[in-house]
């Protein structure tokens, strides 16, 4: 495990959890739309080179408490989690002594409870194993999801994508598919999503029933996380209104 660190200085921090083969490098245009924060970016272990096994949601959460008190950082205005890290910001909230101040959740997965996990866990697992398979071959042609990526997010990905074992990536796929948004967070919460992705509406309704207060957007003509690279200066005015909302 690791991390990025932009804009160091600042007193405000912000916490960066990303999603599946992302590292802390994919928050790097963010933070230069959002340079009056700390920007703390997570890469999770089996997600570089050198690291330890990815082994679980809790193993992984307890790692990233203890490497972020030990940096003495434990106090956020805001927490972003991007796909599987909307996974760790969450159950973080839920379960750590962390202040994680509000959470902003990009491109939530499958948060509520569902029918036909063993199907939709195959499934993940074909897609990104696929995309590991490639990766590790040298070809550039990797698609995510069926859309082709910008060269700069297969140039900032390259490491993730090629480091993670088929152990490690079955593990990732546990926590992708048996996850279910917690109780017990005290947070405000903005959630937003690419209008191409799909199970919008029963993750805004798991979570609302929840926390009735959850903020909920769609961007047009998006996929999955497409928004925060296509449009960071918009996307961190709006991180920004949300922080001081």
């Amino acid at each position: 495990m690791k991390i990025n660190e932009y804009n160091i200085g600042n007193e405000k921090k912000i916490l960066c959890l990303p999603g599946l083969y992302m590292n802390g490098e994919c928050f790097e245009g963010l933070s230069k739309e959002l340079r009056e924060y700390h920007m703390i970016c997570i890469t999770y272990d089996s997600f570089h080179y050198g690291t330890e096994e990815f082994e679980s949601l809790e193993d992984q959460s307890d790692k990233i408490v203890a490497l972020l008190k030990e940096k003495g950082w434990t106090d956020f205005v805001l927490t972003i989690g991007t796909s599987l890290g909307t996974v760790f910001a969450s159950h973080l909230a839920a379960t750590s002594d962390l202040s994680l101040g509000k959470l902003w959740l990009d491109g939530g997965v499958m948060l509520f409870p569902y029918k036909a996990k063993f199907f939709y866990s195959m499934a993940i697992y074909s897609i990104f194993h696929q995309i590991m398979v490639e990766t590790k071959k040298g070809s550039l042609d990797v698609k995510f999801l069926g859309s082709p990526m910008p060269k700069e997010w297969l140039r900032r990905t390259k490491e993730p994508r090629s480091a993670m074992s088929e152990q490690a990536l079955k593990n990732v796929t546990h926590v992708l598919v048996n996850y279910q948004m917690e109780e017990g967070i005290g947070l405000p919460i903005y959630m937003t999503f690419g209008e191409k992705e799909g199970n919008i509406r029963p993750n805004v309704r798991y979570v609302k029933s929840l926390y009735p207060n959850t903020i909920a957007t769609v961007e047009k003509g998006y996929q999955h996380l497409e928004f925060m690279d296509a449009k960071p200066a918009e996307y961190a005015a709006r991180v920004r209104w949300f922080i001081k909302k």
